[in-house]
């Protein structure tokens, strides 16, 4: 299992999120997007190489599309895997986000 950390931005993308969740759909969807974005950490940790190449943004950006049971949700985990195995969670983006734009460097 490869270490993974979350950078600040990524952080603040998953609160924004749960809280625009919460306050639109409840509590019960709350909980239960929670738990997709944690299973799709832990997909991250488990397989680094389980998101997509996306370097026509950045060079060796991944890129993990959250799992709804049969299709995806609207949400993206963006990551790059750094040469020790270790994972860094760069960004959670709705997939309508113009991805370039909200990305570091």
């Amino acid at each position: 299992m490869a270490q993974l950390s979350i950078t600040e931005l990524a952080e603040a993308d998953i609160v924004g999120v749960l809280s625009h969740t919460l306050e639109r759909w409840g509590a019960a969807q709350y909980a239960r997007y929670g738990e997709l974005i944690e299973l799709a950490l832990a997909d991250l940790a488990a397989n680094p190489g389980c998101g997509g190449l996306r370097s026509e943004i950045r060079h060796g950006l991944r890129a993990h599309h959250i799992k709804r049971p049969g299709r995806n949700a609207r949400h993206i985990l963006f990551y790059r895997v750094e040469r020790d195995g270790h994972v860094v969670v760069l960004r959670l983006l709705h997939d309508h986000m113009d991805f370039a734009r909200h990305l570091p460097e």
